[in-house]
């Protein structure tokens, strides 16, 4: 039997894309999926579609519908004890984690930044317009 769906893999809270699967059967997807704990299915149509951007429409229409937010950005900064941002990930803090470091979502925030709780993040001396 042909495949007439593919899935979406995302975060449950933050509806963050964690990735795509492709069976080789509709029967097979639940399992090729391998949904991990905080992680939620969600189906949609394999096509056609004319174009990336109307298969991106199709993605996000269908995390949206089934989570009830728009995919959300999976950009984080990994930041360490003292308040340093020591790399960039693609990650979800309420499910993922880097040992000894705390995951904080930011679109912008990179090395050499400095975080705190009631501050957020600050950008480095000489850095007023910095690049993601």
């Amino acid at each position: 039997m042909a495949i007439t769906h593919f899935g979406i893999v995302c975060s449950t809270v933050n509806a963050q894309i964690r990735r795509y699967v492709y069976p080789d059967t509709d029967a097979q997807m639940n399992t090729a999926a391998n949904v991990g704990v905080g992680e939620t299915l969600v189906l949609c149509g394999i096509g056609p579609y004319p174009n990336t951007a109307a298969w991106f429409a199709a993605v996000n229409a269908a995390v949206t519908t089934a989570l009830g937010k728009a995919p959300g950005n999976p950009r984080c900064a990994v930041i360490d004890g003292t308040g340093n941002v020591v790399d960039v990930i693609m990650a979800d803090p309420t499910i993922d984690s880097v040992p000894g470091m705390m995951l904080v979502l930011d679109a912008n925030a990179g090395p050499g930044w400095t975080w705190t709780i009631d501050g957020g993040f600050v950008a480095p001396p000489g850095n007023p317009n910095p690049k993601p």
